[in-house]
């Protein structure tokens, strides 16, 4: 419905996020080569004003209404969906015209605040003691687990991410899937973030109720993709995987063999090489010198090591 969106995740763009375009309308592109969110090149975003008054929102809902008795899968993603009216126009509507073989799915970061997730929480209680849909779905977006996962996604609140996380899982019966990006920041807590995903299957999974992850692995902007690490940090996917494989379960207590099947994809993506003036223009792009603008990393360079707490 629009891009109205409170955090500034490393590798989004002012596209999706409206906190992205103000930062970027502050201080300028990325400074790399060429510059990062560089506003000037992108199309698509939003004018000052309300961002859902445009002609092509307004055209929604009589083709919502003309199409929706049929519909099978409504997917709402952002921005950030919990921050838009529309959203929540959508579940009240559903609440009152019922549509049985409707799945609804739902993209977010989690970092609301709690009255409007209390307030998401009870339309979807709504909504279940109606039968209104087939299934619900929620997709929390994060990367990895930790201080890194809020340094990844500038603005996360882990702490209320987890408690609104559980919040929907202890109090309604929808499914969850968590829409993991993995990046070269990922690394560090990505086994912490399994960890605690098997523990949220074993309390809230089932046969009847998917609680899982879909990692996939970012491919733009290059420099921070997993690629260009070196690829000594696979120790990390490598445990990762360890631990998935050793909790394996089609009973929904445990991993399924995409989530395995998702690891060993990315081991393939950081065991393949990159071609070697890409990889060095983005070493260069992901670790630049304000002082030296144009520095390009040879392609033996090994990215400092940064420890987190």
């Amino acid at each position: 419905f629009s891009s109205v969106c409170q955090l500034k995740c490393s590798y989004c763009s002012p596209i999706f996020s409206t906190k992205w375009q103000q930062e970027i309308e502050k201080f300028g592109p990325y400074p790399t080569l060429p510059g990062h969110n560089d506003i000037a090149h992108l199309s698509g975003l939003s004018e000052e004003g309300d961002p859902e008054d445009n002609e092509v929102f307004r055209a929604f809902w009589p083709w919502f209404e003309k199409i929706s008795s049929g519909l099978k899968l409504l997917k709402i993603s952002g921005g950030e969906p919990l921050l838009s009216p529309s959203t929540f126009k959508v579940m009240e509507h559903l609440a009152q015209v019922p549509l049985k073989k409707l799945t609804l799915s739902i993209n977010s970061n989690l970092s609301v605040p709690k009255e409007t997730f209390e307030r998401f929480l009870k339309l979807i209680n709504g909504i279940e003691s109606r039968f209104a849909t087939n299934r619900m779905y929620i997709h929390p977006s994060i990367d990895t687990w930790g201080p890194q996962a809020e340094y990844i996604r500038f603005g996360l609140n882990l702490d209320l991410f987890r408690s609104n996380l559980e919040q929907y899982l202890s109090r309604t019966k929808g499914s969850m899937i968590i829409a993991c990006t993995l990046n070269n920041l990922s690394l560090g807590g990505i086994g912490e973030l399994y960890r605690y995903l098997l523990d949220l299957k074993r309390r809230y999974g089932g046969f009847d109720r998917e609680v899982g992850i879909t990692t996939e692995v970012l491919h733009g902007p290059s420099w921070q993709c997993i690629s260009i690490l070196p690829k000594s940090y696979g120790r990390y996917l490598d445990e990762a995987l360890e631990f998935v494989k050793s909790n394996r379960s089609d009973n929904g207590d445990g991993f399924t063999l995409d989530e395995v099947q998702s690891l060993e994809k990315a081991i393939a993506v950081l065991q393949r090489p990159m071609p070697e003036k890409e990889l060095s223009q983005s070493r260069a792009n992901f670790y630049p010198h304000q002082h030296l603008p144009q520095l390009r990393f040879p392609a033996s360079y090994r990215l400092p090591s940064r420890k987190f707490p």
